[in-house]
């Protein structure tokens, strides 16, 4: 039977704890507003370091290397020596949120950056130590598997995208459109091509998503290589092609970014209730008010529409190189939930 044992927390009791783990006897115990704890064996503090981000998700330890990993805001993942917390490293961060519209293939993938950027928080992070990489998690639900055998030098293994909320509709795409295909002779070919699947889908992250599946189990290895050179392939996702970050509803000119944020919390470390009350409420509202209700494409397949929560329809140039908003027409008093072209 497991016995509990009482941890001195009157030090630091007005903090929000967010995050836990356990290395050689010791508990390493995270707070959301970036101070690290460490326990002994009595259950005192015995350490603390502000990590110095604005908002801190979780923390896990590489036992092998005796690597500290804590999850942040804003992209950010900080190492530390899990015996002295001298700090090690800063991980990289992922492309800006909005920058994901790359094609595979590219051998040094350069992002637009300025301060305005806004980045994903990471909100977990875990090790595989046998293979020496670490996977993370990041709120627009973005996956990240990074290699540390340098861990001054982190590299991309492998990256995953996917919506970050409801799915609202789907479309197949018509085997005669050209989107998600290259401008090449094996683009042109794979529009009659039986095991290839195209798709696109809206969601409640207010994203349109242009998606490509091929049957592997009818077609040989040879053929799936030659079918991929004919598609546009997400550097970050190869079953995605492009997406649309619809612009925001209030500012029609810009996009607003922080559907893809972590939720703000109430109220802070010390219990107190956060200035910025009205604004959390607003924020909160946005997440349903932004919502992407339903879509259509032309019988040509050369514009997209969609209509959102708010009554809007947008149309988007799909032959466009960033497939651009042409049109946003304020057309109803409330949700849009379907859309079609006429002929």
């Amino acid at each position: 039977m497991l016995q509990g044992k009482s941890v001195d927390l009157s030090k630091v009791k007005q903090r929000i704890f967010v995050a836990v783990t356990c290395h050689n006897n010791l508990v390493y115990a995270l707070t959301s507003g970036g101070h690290l704890n460490i326990f002994n064996e009595e259950g005192k503090l015995s350490k603390w370091k502000d990590i110095q981000v604005s908002r801190a998700f979780g923390c896990t330890v590489d036992p092998g290397k005796d690597l500290l990993y804590c999850a942040c805001a804003d992209g950010i993942i900080r190492m530390f020596n899990a015996k002295s917390l001298e700090h090690i490293a800063t991980n990289q961060k992922p492309p800006p949120l909005g920058q994901t519209n790359i094609e595979t293939g590219v051998k040094k993938i350069k992002v637009e950056k300025s301060q305005k950027s806004k980045y994903a928080d990471v909100m977990a992070v875990i090790c595989d130590q046998q293979r020496s990489r670490f996977l993370a998690i990041y709120s627009d639900n973005m996956v990240f598997l990074w290699d540390y055998q340098d861990i001054k030098k982190t590299q991309v293994v492998r990256t995953f995208l996917s919506h970050n909320g409801p799915i609202h509709d789907i479309q197949v795409i018509n085997e005669k459109f050209e989107i998600g295909l290259t401008d090449t002779d094996e683009g042109k070919r794979l529009q009659k091509e039986p095991s290839l699947t195209r798709f696109v889908t809206c969601a409640s992250d207010r994203t349109l998503r242009f998606w490509h599946f091929i049957d592997t189990q009818s077609i040989a290895s040879q053929s799936k290589a030659q079918i991929q050179k004919g598609l546009f392939r997400n550097a970050y996702c190869k079953d995605m092609s492009k997406i649309i970050f619809v612009k925001n509803t209030e500012d029609l000119t810009k996009h607003n970014f922080d559907v893809f944020k972590a939720k703000p919390l109430d109220k802070m470390e010390d219990g107190s209730q956060m200035q910025e009350v009205e604004e959390i409420a607003i924020r909160k509202a946005q997440d349903v008010e932004q919502a992407i209700r339903c879509l259509r494409l032309s019988h040509d397949g050369k514009f997209a529409a969609c209509g959102d929560w708010h009554g809007n329809i947008r149309i988007h140039d799909l032959q466009s190189a960033g497939l651009e908003e042409t049109k946003c027409i304020e057309a109803h008093d409330n949700e849009v939930l379907s859309i079609d072209f006429t002929r």
